[in-house]
């Protein structure tokens, strides 16, 4: 009797059915993508313009939209940018900091094996 079971079911569902729950799954896909376009794309400008350029071609070309936004979106975003720029900026802070002290260290001829060689030479000649 099981099988005459699924098989009503199977009778009951029709082609109709089936197509809104397609139609229903694809817009909630579109809806979320969507709304992913539109977070990612504030976070990688502040430029409401591009914003809303973006939005609209997802809105309407989809799913070519999703591509098309793929290609024109901000490579970085904007907290990868300005994480960037204080690297750049403390690494060059660092790069200046060894060049003085390696400036100081061959204005005074010190460095630091070679006076630790001189050291043990004057201690214990042979």
């Amino acid at each position: 009797m099981e099988p005459s079971l699924s098989l009503g079911f199977l009778a009951n569902l029709d082609i109709n059915m089936l197509m809104r729950g397609l139609i229903a799954y694809i817009f909630i896909i579109w809806f979320c993508i969507v709304v992913w376009v539109a977070k990612d794309i504030n976070n990688r400008t502040r430029s409401i313009l591009l914003q809303i350029f973006c939005i609209l071609i997802v809105l309407f070309l989809t799913p070519l939209g999703i591509f098309i936004y793929l290609l024109i979106r901000p490579q970085k975003t904007l907290f990868e940018k300005i994480f960037e720029e204080e690297f750049l900026k403390l690494d060059a802070e660092y790069k200046k900091e060894i060049a003085a002290e390696q400036k100081k260290a061959t204005m005074h001829h010190k460095t630091p094996g070679v006076d630790i060689q001189k050291e043990k030479h004057h201690h214990n000649p042979q």
